[in-house]
């Protein structure tokens, strides 16, 4: 006979223990020096404290360049006292990871810049071969007179499109690809997509496209009116935006790690 003995119910069971991916906010810090940085980071708060407020981020040590002396606790609570949780230190030094470890603070290891490099290098040698092999198919298939469709890319099939309003205090994730909403998007709402946005209405809250690191996401608005805009982690908060861009439409594309408003 055949017991279920092993195998706990959800009910059973206190926990589960799962993956997930969480987007979350890096300060990269270049040079520590404690008055500047609490001064900088409060003109920061100041221009987004909603934005900020309760914000779990990651500082960033790779750069620094005096973090031999880093008093961790000390840089931990000065982002506490803006509203900033600090849920861990990224940094291969070993005073880093002794002194996080010392603290019973989370460290991660440094993003390796070969790698990113070798991954859209790799990717774009990919578009390169494909664009050739579909052209090389085109034309065969034209010859024959049997031209077949093409298939949706991924990245088609992983656009999601919203008819509805987007209200305040909602928030609408496209984890893969493109966030198309064909309807207004008020203020308080928040749109966040790995890919493009576009919103074919008033945009009134935030919009964070290329949440997982693409530079080359942009936002399209029809009538741009934004809380905030980020790209990739840059971001550009309301009153950073010049008055004639206001409520026209707008493309914004990230160009040497700074937003850039376009008129369409």
């Amino acid at each position: 006979m055949t017991t279920n003995a092993n195998f706990a119910s959800k009910e059973d069971s206190c926990f589960q223990l799962k993956t997930c991916r969480v987007n979350l906010t890096s300060i990269d810090l270049y040079r520590y020096q404690p008055e500047k940085f609490v001064t900088a980071l409060s003109e920061k708060v100041e221009q987004a404290p909603n934005f900020f407020k309760q914000t779990p981020v990651i500082i960033n040590l790779a750069k620094c360049i005096n973090n031999h002396n880093l008093d961790l606790l000390e840089l931990r609570q000065q982002c506490a006292n803006h509203g900033l949780q600090v849920v861990a230190f990224r940094s291969d030094n070993i005073y880093i990871r002794q002194a996080a470890s010392s603290a019973g603070l989370a460290w991660l290891p440094e993003e390796k810049a070969t790698a990113a490099q070798h991954s859209l290098n790799h990717h774009q040698t990919d578009n390169v071969t494909a664009h050739t092999s579909t052209r090389s198919t085109t034309t065969e298939a034209c010859t024959k007179g049997t031209l077949q469709p093409e298939l949706p890319s991924k990245q088609q099939v992983a656009t999601k499109f919203i008819t509805h309003p987007v209200r305040s205090g909602q928030q609408l994730l496209a984890p893969e690809g493109d966030l198309v909403v064909v309807a207004p998007v008020s203020a308080g709402a928040e749109l966040l997509a790995a890919g493009h946005i576009h919103v074919y209405g008033p945009l009134r809250g935030r919009a964070l496209a290329g949440i997982n690191g693409n530079h080359e996401a942009r936002i399209f608005c029809q009538r741009f009116e934004p809380e905030l805009i980020a790209i990739a982690g840059c971001y550009q908060v309301d009153n950073g935006i010049a008055r004639d861009q206001w409520q026209q439409p707008v493309q914004v594309v990230l160009s040497n790690e700074e937003l850039q408003i376009i008129a369409l």
